[in-house]
């Protein structure tokens, strides 16, 4: 089993098309993937096992994000989360970066993109577990 094949990732898009092409890229990777498009069903799913990233899609930019990020706060176990939107804004970058997000990114994302930052997330994560 390869070092991607362990690493969960919960993926949450409210839109089907981009929550599927997500899913799709993300087990194409190796990655084990779960996919929902359902705010309470993703904390639902946080809260019954554990995860290594969640991607979690603010479309429309709402107050659910925000939520979302401080319910996970709460959690025993935090995985790190990835807010994705459709056009990100140093206002917004900043905003969830304070409520725990460890990063947004564009939707607009090509394939590798998306793999290279969901690499780098994956690593950073692994370097600060080793480093505490």
């Amino acid at each position: 089993m390869s070092e991607r094949q362990a690493k969960k990732i919960l993926v949450v898009d409210d839109d089907e098309h981009s929550l599927m092409v997500m899913d799709s890229l993300l087990k194409g990777e190796g990655y084990a993937t779960t996919a929902t498009w359902s705010t309470g069903e993703a904390l639902r799913l946080l809260r019954s096992r554990p995860f290594d990233l969640v991607l979690f899609a603010d479309n429309p930019p709402n107050k659910d994000s925000e939520e979302f990020l401080e319910k996970v706060q709460r959690m025993a176990i935090q995985p790190q989360v990835v807010i994705i939107q459709r056009i990100p804004s140093a206002d917004a970058q900043h905003r969830f970066m304070g409520k725990g997000a460890s990063g947004v990114l564009t939707k607009w994302m090509t394939a590798p993109e998306i793999s290279r930052s969901v690499r780098e997330q994956l690593k950073s994560n692994a370097l600060q577990a080793a480093c505490a």
